[in-house]
């Protein structure tokens, strides 16, 4: 007798909890997620710092309209997940737009190892004309993945970087989180969501942002597929994979190249070629 009804029991709150986690998902995840209060000042201009190339022929979006399209533009501290090689260059080469001096603060993350990426912002930040009370600072966490690691141990070493993940954001929790697709980010925005999930002091603000990679123009990358129904934006630069949660505001790496005065690369000329392909 005790059996049927014990298991009942065991049952019954199972269901429970698995109802109470999905309505604490659905509350804390986007579309559903309430808007945190506003914290800019009456002085923020978005774009003031932004002058487009005489070059520029067509009106282009950049990532600073796709960012600040939106709630996200009030906040003061910006956190970018940088990658290494070619989601370091396009991310830096986006940012470049983005009117990144008005923020109060700015974290860099890199994996550990990557001094490239490092020295690399470090020099984006020496470029930036930023008032006395802006600051920067460069965060280092373990790879989630090595090169040619193991499936066996990717586990293992993705954990470390999220306990490490969790430790960065709860001491200090940004209000953007930006990312391009590196290993490292998937596994920083979902920390993010399960210091939400949790209720942790300030994580209620932290909005992510993803923007898929130029080089993909047929399908999402892996982490795009991962991170579509978590972030707060998404952003794809080719028209065939906008639609639902994934918003197209134009070619935003070329924009950005255009827009800082590159006409090209060899013997391709960017204008042209944009004005081709849209």
């Amino acid at each position: 007798m005790l059996r049927p009804v014990l298991a009942a029991t065991i049952l019954t709150g199972l269901i429970g909890v698995v109802v109470a986690v999905a309505a604490r998902l659905k509350s804390i995840l986007p579309p559903n997620r309430a808007q945190p209060g506003r914290r800019r000042s009456p002085s923020f201009s978005p774009s003031s710092n932004v002058k487009a190339h005489p070059s520029r022929r067509l009106e282009r979006a950049s990532l600073d309209d796709a960012l600040f399209d939106s709630p996200t533009y009030l906040y003061q501290h910006f956190m970018v997940v940088l990658g290494s090689g070619g989601h370091t260059a396009e991310m830096l080469l986006m940012l470049r737009t983005v009117a990144l001096s008005k923020w109060r603060k700015r974290s860099w993350v890199v994996s550990s190892g990557d001094e490239f990426s490092a020295s690399l912002a470090t020099e984006f930040e020496a470029e930036l004309q930023c008032p006395g009370s802006c600051s920067f600072d460069i965060v280092k966490l373990p790879r989630a993945r090595k090169v040619h690691q193991s499936i066996f141990t990717t586990p293992f070493t993705s954990l470390v970087c999220l306990w490490t993940s969790l430790s960065m954001l709860s001491r200090d929790a940004p209000d953007i989180i930006l990312t391009n697709g590196p290993g490292t980010g998937v596994i920083v925005v979902f920390a993010s969501i399960l210091l939400r999930f949790f209720g942790v002091d300030g994580s209620h603000r932290t909005r992510c942002v993803y923007v898929e990679s130029l080089a993909r123009c047929k399908t999402l990358s892996l982490s795009g597929r991962l991170l579509k129904m978590f972030v707060d934006r998404f952003l794809v630069q080719w028209p065939e994979l906008g639609g639902g949660r994934a918003e197209f505001k134009g070619c935003l790496a070329l924009d950005a190249a255009i827009a800082i005065g590159m006409n090209g690369i060899g013997d391709t000329e960017f204008v042209p070629l944009m004005e081709f392909l849209f």
